[in-house]
């Protein structure tokens, strides 16, 4: 094996304790900093601390941590160094405590500058510098990759070498950006915000277009779609796809149980009871229900142009599915979602962050809810009709209010509905819904103030 010195500095103990037991089998021998070294000992791992593997009684912690970053160094091809040649390191296990843990303890500025680590970077930049001679390893997730190219091959690849210096130099970046952000609030100088992106997946613009589109996530920051999957991935998504998920995911967290038809993002058709039995025709339209699809059902709405959904499925669905190219993805179980607190919205090289703010649900019907969540989370304009006591949504979804009118005129009587609609509406629209029958309506009223009993407002 071609791993003989192992250097540890890890505050996650997750699958420590089994990687340096089989490290040692294979003969390698391990060195550790003060905390792990106690971790170890605790777990009965033969491990030296750094002044028994440097031989010295120096008390001086800086000084031989300084020497152990040395024995990372190297140009060339040659093995890193650190003053003798038996005291390479040739394998670094390392990783970062949060900077947020600290400033959970305290906000006092003089406290937390003690608190930034500048050992651990020091040791994954020199490791990363010399990554054809140190393996670099940040993530617990790696640990068993490693030690399967050393059981199969008795060395770490070059290509595995690559990728974990690029992966340690990037959590890097991403503890460097939590303390950044942390004093710029402190220093109320926030001029700069530090975002790193994490590569998702390629977009589809279309089999026609020129371009090429990539999603990407903002690391660190968790969000709803975080846990969703691609149950097909031969079947590409595009911007649409993006759009109607997101949408399905916040009727899930805020539902539960619920079913819905989406087109390119906005909520068409919401039921809270089951699969629905009524069709949305178009290749745009994306079904999604928490309530299991089954293969009829997917076939059914296939075969009306339908092709993509999202939810659960059943096995003859899946395999239904993968025949015809079926977008397939996949939700979690509902108590393992989050919601990121802001929104990021992008303009060519601009980004706007957004609030994420909603509605304080507790004091609506399901109903009411119903009706004010499917608007609200709609593009504008959207109006919601929901007949009393049946948990069943349908939208209208128009680019003017004159439209919307004309929309209204088309139904015979709205009597019984609850109504919700994300922007605030004219006198005349609202006299118009009075005339249909609507005796309670649910507004923003953020731009208009309404003196009538029949209008709550939403926010």
């Amino acid at each position: 094996m071609n791993i003989h010195k192992v250097f540890v500095s890890a505050r996650i103990t997750d699958g420590l304790e089994n990687l340096c037991s089989k490290l040692i089998s294979k003969g390698a021998e391990i060195i550790a900093d003060e905390s792990t070294y106690a971790f170890l000992k605790l777990k009965k791992i033969t491990v030296k601390n750094l002044r028994e593997f440097f031989e010295t009684e120096v008390a001086d912690d800086f000084a031989l941590q300084r020497r152990i970053v040395s024995c990372l160094s190297g140009a060339n091809e040659e093995k890193a160094t650190c003053g003798s040649n038996n005291k390479h390191i040739d394998l670094l296990v390392v990783n970062f405590e949060p900077f947020s843990t600290y400033v959970e303890k305290t906000g006092n500025e003089t406290e937390l500058v003690e608190h930034i680590d500048s050992f651990k970077p020091s040791l994954v930049l020199s490791a990363a510098k010399n990554y054809r001679n140190v393996v670099v390893l940040c993530d617990p997730e790696d640990y068993e990759d490693v030690l399967e190219d050393l059981e199969y091959y008795g060395d770490v690849s070059l290509q595995r070498r690559r990728k974990l210096a690029l992966k340690a130099l990037y959590l890097l970046s991403a503890y460097t950006s939590e303390i950044y952000s942390v004093f710029s609030e402190i220093f109320a100088e926030e001029k700069y915000n530090y975002l790193i992106l994490e590569k998702i997946m390629p977009l589809m613009f279309g089999e026609m277009s020129l371009k090429k589109s990539t999603l990407y996530k903002v690391s660190g920051i968790c969000g709803i779609l975080d846990d969703v999957h691609i149950a097909n991935p031969s079947v590409a998504m595009n911007h649409s796809h993006i759009r109607s998920v997101l949408q399905f995911m916040r009727l899930y967290y805020f539902f539960g149980d619920v079913s819905a038809f989406i087109s390119d993002g906005k909520l068409i058709e919401v039921s809270l009871r089951g699969n629905m039995e009524t069709i949305h025709h178009g290749e745009s339209v994306m079904y999604g229900s928490s309530f299991p699809i089954s293969y009829p059902m997917i076939k059914r709405l296939y075969a009306t142009g339908v092709k993509s959904f999202c939810g659960v499925f059943e096995k003859e669905a899946v395999r239904y599915a993968h025949d015809n190219d079926i977008l397939l993805l996949t939700i979690p179980e509902r108590n393992s979602l989050s919601v990121a607190k802001f929104n990021f919205v992008g303009f060519e090289n601009y980004i706007a962050l957004e609030e994420n703010k909603f509605p304080k649900m507790d004091r609506f019907s399901s109903t009411e809810k119903l009706a004010v969540i499917t608007s609200y989370f709609n593009p504008k304009i959207s109006l919601a009709l929901v007949e009393t006591d049946n948990e069943h949504s349908i939208t209208i979804n128009v680019d003017s209010e004159n439209r919307l009118r004309t929309a209204i005129f088309g139904f015979n009587s709205l009597n019984g509905y609850v109504l919700a609609c994300n922007v605030d509406l004219s006198d005349e629209t609202v006299e118009l819904l009075r005339s249909k029958g609507v005796n309670k309506m649910y507004l923003p009223c953020v731009s208009k103030t309404y003196n009538s009993v029949d209008i709550i407002p939403i926010i």
